[in-house]
């Protein structure tokens, strides 16, 4: 590959007008890929999810003084919760809602700058690399799909990219690049606890290049961050933060997903929940697989892309690892992916004439996979949320419960409930994964405690909206929840009066 070291040095005034006219398409496509979908199905304010909504709430209840792991459960490091906050804190003035739609509009514009910040990692390397970069970004599957709403790959990639982008920025990392790139690495982890991954591979990589001053500089740097985001919640409860955060993602029963699943969101169409692909889903993730494979086996000997590689490798490794899988769980990778897919496509642009046609075969080929795995996944996304129950809802006479958090934001009651003082289960199926549970690993539906416990909360509010399966209500549950008048009915939700 020809042209500087994507670590060169910084860019020139000339370098950085060449990335104007990259910069521009990468985030108007970011945005588009990551705001269409939710415009043509529910809304800015529509359900669709059940992650978005709890870390939405957690950060509502602690702007209203309640604190993650010591008053509620969060499964998460509580980085997400300090990013919403800020959003969190619109519901003291505006709905909920309202300050829901505003918080995934933020996240569609954070989606967008970390496409134009890939593109920026790529181009050092040339033109060609940048737009390629920060296309891949934009157009890649899970990242599109975690970054339409409050989901926590967002922020993580962000840091991510940010955090290259300060460490590559001169040949060698300086001690100031090398304390600015770990705290944002430390941020990221601080955020979802996966970024220690990134953050070991950029470690090692400090300790080839800049030697073990250096890789001091960055370990600071993360350990600053991550104490600043982390320890007034570990002092207030050591405990239970240890249990959620690490033990319980620890303990999670592996999921029988395969290899099609796990590498969706990377190099195809996010596959959903199906219980088993489409062939032409699993032929277009089985063409992705192929065109990152010859496009990292192109790079194999440039040392200008080991960092990348490594990264993606990394990436990789844990989604196959992971004893769960989502359809954002891909978003992992997505950063690495598209500069090694980006400094690929340079490279088969600049080589030797002789290779140009097979080069331009394999980029002509990538582009294909990659619009088509987007256009697979840009289906309308979430559903409409029916006004009617948010106004019969305001017009209770008491606390609201419901068995996903997403429904009391969208119906504007979780603010003013966290106010009066009610019961709010900010993540209501998380709590069975507590490995200090009595009952932990018993499948929810036949968890007698478990049905007990979540019955008595749903019930403890003058109304209730009972929607979400994966709750695991069991037979008799589900008989006394049907039992409750119903308030209020539109599209199969029903907001319902527990009987005493």
């Amino acid at each position: 590959m020809t042209g500087p070291d994507p670590g060169s040095g910084p860019p020139t005034r000339s370098r950085r007008r060449d990335l104007v006219p990259v910069a521009a398409p990468v985030a108007a496509v970011a945005a588009a890929v990551r705001l269409l979908p939710v415009l043509a199905g529910g809304g800015l304010r529509g359900a669709g999810g059940y992650d978005d909504g709890v870390y939405f709430t957690a950060a509502t209840a602690l702007v209203h003084g309640r604190v993650p792991y010591a008053d509620f459960v969060l499964l998460h490091p509580p980085g997400i919760t300090l990013v919403l906050a800020p959003f969190a804190a619109l519901t003291w003035w505006v709905p909920d809602s309202v300050a829901f739609a505003v918080a995934r509009v933020a996240f569609v514009a954070l989606g967008a700058l970390t496409a134009v910040l890939v593109a920026r990692l790529g181009e050092p390397a040339g033109r060609a690399a940048a737009l390629t970069a920060g296309l891949a970004y934009a157009l890649a599957p899970a990242a599109a799909y975690a970054e339409r709403t409050t989901m926590l790959e967002g922020p993580a990639n962000l840091c991510l990219a940010g955090a290259l982008v300060v460490l590559l920025a001169r040949p060698l990392p300086t001690a100031r690049a090398a304390l600015g790139a770990g705290a944002l690495l430390g941020l990221g982890a601080g955020v979802k606890v996966w970024g220690v991954v990134p953050l070991a591979v950029v470690a090692g990589w400090v300790a080839l290049h800049g030697g073990r001053r250096r890789l001091a500089q960055l370990l600071t740097g993360a350990a600053a961050a991550l104490t600043a985001v982390c320890l007034p919640f570990f002092l207030a409860a050591p405990g239970e933060m240890v249990r959620y955060v690490v033990l319980a993602q620890l303990g999670r029963a592996r999921m029988a997903a395969g290899w099609t699943d796990r590498l969706a969101g990377v190099v195809g169409p996010a596959l959903g929940p199906a219980a088993a692909p489409r062939p032409a889903e699993v032929a277009l993730v089985a063409a992705g697989c192929v065109v990152v494979g010859l496009a990292a086996w192109s790079l194999r000997r440039d040392r200008r892309a080991r960092l990348f590689l490594a990264l993606a490798g990394a990436a990789v490794l844990t989604l196959l690892a992971s004893p769960t899988t989502f359809r954002h769980y891909g978003a992992l990778a997505a950063v690495p992916v598209s500069v090694v897919l980006g400094l690929a496509v340079q490279r088969a642009r600049d080589g030797p004439v002789r290779h140009r046609r097979a080069a331009q075969a394999l980029v002509a080929g990538g582009a294909a996979v990659l619009v088509t795995a987007a256009v697979v996944s840009l289906g309308p996304a979430n559903a409409p949320f029916p006004r009617v129950l948010a106004d019969a809802a305001r017009r209770v006479d008491g606390c609201v419960t419901a068995d996903d958090p997403t429904a009391l934001v969208l119906m504007d009651t979780l603010a003013r409930d966290l106010t009066r003082g009610c019961r709010v289960w900010v993540d209501v199926s998380g709590l069975t994964y507590d490995p200090a549970r009595p009952g932990h690993g018993t499948p929810r539906s036949r968890d007698q405690r478990w049905q007990r416990e979540v019955l008595g909360y749903l019930a403890s509010g003058a109304a209730t909206l009972v929607h979400r399966p994966a709750t695991g209500l069991g037979a008799a549950s589900r008989a006394t929840v049907a039992t409750w008048p119903v308030l209020a009915e539109a599209d199969g939700f029903r907001l319902r009066a527990p009987r005493p």
